[in-house]
């Protein structure tokens, strides 16, 4: 239950990220490369903050566990908490997060706000459970079903009948879903998502081309 209600958060999050770059990019209020700098900037700089504390707390817990008890578990929570402060994100995985916050942000220029979240959504789909029957994991018929929607989608997106959008949008909406989808693949692996996230965010704004 946890986990459907972490999922419609994130979903309602990323259509209202969708909504508010096309708001600040269709009146040229701000360009694509400057606004996808200023996302990532405040991102790593809010992140930031929240790591500092939140370390502060697991090393404040881990001393006044040691400083009462001194057993086994006690021991096993140091590790756990010593594993969770050294996860610091990747290199691989702030890379991706620079090509999905730039290509959102120059595909936006050149879409309207549902086809842009439709191409994005289907691409991030397409991907992650591509890789899911990559690696052969079973998948269940919910995930088959969001798959078949996905490819439906995007074909009738394409189709000569339909509004057929900027190819150039497009195609750029739908590389910054594939890194989208490969910052979510890569997300599985790490043990602390907080601190995961808020390095990769800090990193991106060295990987950045400026």
């Amino acid at each position: 239950m946890k986990a459907a209600v972490y999922t419609i958060i994130a979903l309602l999050a990323f259509a209202a990220n969708s909504l508010l770059c096309r708001m600040a990019l269709m009146e040229d209020a701000i360009d694509p490369w400057n606004f996808t700098i200023l996302r990532l900037l405040s991102g790593a700089i809010c992140l930031g903050i929240i790591i500092i504390f939140h370390t502060h707390r697991l090393k404040h817990q881990t001393q006044t566990a040691t400083s009462f008890n001194s057993d086994f578990n006690t021991d096993n929570n140091n590790a756990a908490v010593a594993a969770i402060l050294a996860d610091k994100g990747s290199w691989l995985s702030s890379i991706s997060l620079v090509v999905y916050a730039l290509c959102f942000s120059l595909a936006y220029v050149d879409l309207d706000t549902g086809t842009g979240a439709l191409i994005l959504f289907a691409a991030v789909q397409l991907t992650m459970i591509g890789w899911g029957i990559y690696q052969k994991e079973q998948l269940t018929v919910l995930q088959w079903l969001a798959l078949a929607c996905a490819l439906i989608g995007f074909v009738y997106l394409m189709l000569p009948s339909a509004a057929i959008p900027s190819f150039t949008g497009a195609l750029t909406m739908a590389l910054s879903g594939i890194a989208w989808g490969i910052y979510s693949i890569r997300g599985k692996a790490c043990l602390s998502p907080l601190r995961a996230t808020g390095f990769n965010f800090i990193r991106s704004l060295v990987a950045i081309p400026f």
